[in-house]
């Protein structure tokens, strides 16, 4: 269970989280939306140790995430980032295996190597292992970048705009596979604005507004004519489908 109590976060006089407070469970797809500016990508990163908050406890099955050593918050949490960089030679295989670095005493093992190797087959990257990072597409450098993080077997991910590079056939696929891995009782934790993909995938639906939460719940709950037009500034229609919501924004407020 990943528990945030009174959370805020400023970066010099600008306070851009506020008083956050959020309980979330494994097994659960969770998708954070908002507007631009909303603080989505500065929460997933203050909930991955990435960034410090100003104040308030992030704990993770009653262990204070300050209070955890880097490796064994490594075992704990993937984090994948919004930007990929690599600017120096590494082969897809070679970049995913620093995903195990955790893991790594002396040697690189066959468990790790086995790790890897079934991971690449996970996310289909298994004919580029041998290709470079930096000859990759956006979209392949995105997947090898999820892969990394996935082979150091955490118990949470956290994606940020993890199909924002993709195509529409490769946002399907990765998102089939992160919601296979909440189903197998991993916590998914992904900043998304695409709303209609993230009605079909998400459990649960966390909305940001100008650093603070607006509302969580399931997203029939969350994402509403109300909340768009609150948070959003749009009027718009909302309809249940097979395959979660329909949106069609009508026009701006």
């Amino acid at each position: 269970m990943l528990h945030v109590q009174n959370l805020s976060f400023s970066a010099g006089k600008k306070q851009i989280l506020h008083d956050l407070n959020l309980t979330l469970s494994h097994g659960k797809f969770v998708a954070i939306i908002g507007p631009n500016g909303a603080g989505k990508s500065t929460f997933l990163k203050c909930l991955a140790a990435v960034t410090k908050p100003t104040s308030g406890t992030i704990s993770i099955d009653g262990v204070l995430l300050n209070y955890l050593k880097g490796e064994d918050r490594a075992k704990k949490i993937g984090y994948v980032p919004q930007h990929f960089l690599q600017s120096f030679p590494m082969t897809v295989q070679e970049y995913v295996m620093l995903g195990r670095k955790p893991y790594i005493k002396w040697n690189v093992t066959d468990l790790d190597q086995q790790v890897v190797n079934e991971t690449l087959q996970y996310l289909k990257l298994e004919s580029l292992q041998q290709n470079y990072v930096d000859e990759l597409s956006g979209g392949e450098r995105q997947r090898t970048s999820i892969a990394r993080a996935l082979v150091q077997q955490p118990t949470i991910l956290m994606l940020d705009e993890p199909i924002s590079a993709l195509d529409i056939k490769h946002q399907i696929q990765v998102l089939n596979s992160i919601k296979q891995l909440a189903n197998e009782n991993r916590l998914v934790i992904v900043v998304l604005h695409d709303l209609e993909l993230a009605s079909r995938y998400s459990d649960y639906v966390v909305l940001m507004n100008q650093g603070k939460i607006y509302k969580v719940g399931s997203p029939s709950e969350v994402i509403t004519k109300q909340s768009l037009r609150d948070v959003y500034d749009v009027h718009a229609k909302v309809h249940p489908t097979e395959f979660g919501l329909s949106i069609t924004v009508i026009e701006a407020v």
